[in-house]
């Protein structure tokens, strides 16, 4: 058994990715797949709770996060960028927001090129043990200066963005020769996404302490038995996790506890 694992099976469309991204939300703030908090809104209702209580180690946690309709967040370069255009305002105006956003997208840049340091011997080996080879990270993104985005100012007045800087940085996923998003297969690049996020939570480990809450959505259907025991034995080490599947016989190991999640509701189906 293990007991940091928690498998929550039901058929599709009952709510196991609701169930984990309620997680996420209530332990990050924010939603895994989009940034607009509204479209977790369920239909017809005007917010969406979220309650979480648990332990950190030994300290407890007690957490309510409630999402509401509002408006988003605005990048304020480009908030002043659009009065100069529209004539409301001076290019000196400007100034102050060049400067901050190249000395903040320099302190960004260094802080990618040093979490990728960290992660990538451990992603190419999750890779590695996943059957995805010379697995790697790459990032060639270049701080900014206030001589890059001034001597583009024109441009970006005309286009109504700022065109210089790490917001329009990728991180390169790699095997071999081959750019993954561009040229890898979807399970290629599934198998590359399950080895990063086990890379980060060794990483997140190692630096806190504590290991994180690791969330996978339906992973298990779409690995071929090997793969599903080296996932299980890896997560095994990881601290807690939760799996969803459409079946428990999915998982090649017994879960510390089992959920079924049906519409509207979660069963602990553990053994007892």
């Amino acid at each position: 058994m293990q007991p940091g694992l928690v498998l929550a099976v039901g058929p599709n469309r009952v709510g196991k990715t609701n169930l984990l991204e309620s997680l996420h939300v209530g332990t990050q703030g924010l939603a895994p797949r989009t940034r607009a908090g509204t479209q977790l809104i369920r239909f017809g209702a005007s917010a969406a709770p979220i309650a979480a209580r648990g332990r950190r180690v030994t300290v407890p946690l007690d957490i309510e996060v409630i999402i509401e309709g509002g408006a988003g967040k605005r990048a304020q370069r480009n908030a002043s960028r659009r009065r100069v255009a529209a004539g409301f305002s001076s290019r000196d105006a400007l100034a102050r927001w060049t400067v901050q956003v190249a000395e903040l997208g320099t302190a960004l840049v260094g802080a990618r090129r040093e979490a990728l340091a960290l992660l990538g011997p451990p992603f190419a080996e999750r890779a590695g043990e996943l059957g995805l080879a010379d697995a790697e990270l790459r990032y060639d993104g270049e701080p900014p200066t206030v001589a890059m985005l001034e001597e583009r100012l024109d441009r970006d007045l005309e286009r109504g963005v700022t065109g210089a800087g790490p917001h329009l940085d990728d991180i390169v996923l790699a095997s071999g020769t081959r750019e993954l998003r561009s040229f890898g297969s979807q399970g290629e690049q599934r198998l590359a996404v399950l080895a990063l996020l086990l890379a980060e939570a060794e990483l997140i480990a190692d630096r806190r302490g504590v290991p994180p809450l690791l969330l996978l959505d339906d992973v298990l259907s779409e690995l071929d038995p090997a793969r599903r025991r080296i996932l299980a034995a890896r997560v095994a080490t990881a601290g807690q996790a939760l799996i969803t599947a459409t079946d428990p016989a999915m998982l090649p190991a017994e879960p510390g506890q089992l959920l079924e999640v049906t519409p509207g509701e979660v069963h602990d189906r553990s053994a007892r």
